[in-house]
């Protein structure tokens, strides 16, 4: 998987117990809105790993609603896709709680005691 985005119909293929199945999906069928190309655009590698430091410390109210819901749209359907949640919806829906607070931030931290990353 590269990622989801909000702005517009994803298209992606699941493997499932040796089946492929094929998929559309619209980030309002899991509670997200359509965005736009414009207000998903990253900017420089060191103000995004400003922005995503700040995202898992809770401190997503300057974040853009477009970044911040693709971000959530991903993480949940990652949940999903490790069985996690028994749904899509239910992994965004999981994404979106842990995203808006700051247990993102608290496991991050828990890994890097595991781990020498900055």
């Amino acid at each position: 998987m590269d990622e989801l985005t909000t702005i517009g119909e994803n298209q992606y293929y699941l493997l499932d117990q040796g089946k492929i199945s094929y998929h559309t999906l619209d980030s309002t069928q899991v509670g997200f809105s359509l965005g736009t190309l414009k207000d998903l655009q990253g900017n420089y590698a060191k103000t995004n790993k400003i922005v995503l430091g700040d995202l898992l410390k809770g401190k997503h109210q300057n974040l853009k609603t477009t970044l911040l819901e693709t971000i959530m749209l991903n993480v949940g359907f990652v949940l999903y896709l490790v069985g996690k949640t028994n749904s899509l919806l239910a992994g965004c829906q999981l994404a979106r709680q842990y995203t808006l607070s700051d247990q993102g931030g608290k496991l991050l931290a828990k890994w890097k005691g595991y781990h020498n990353y900055s």
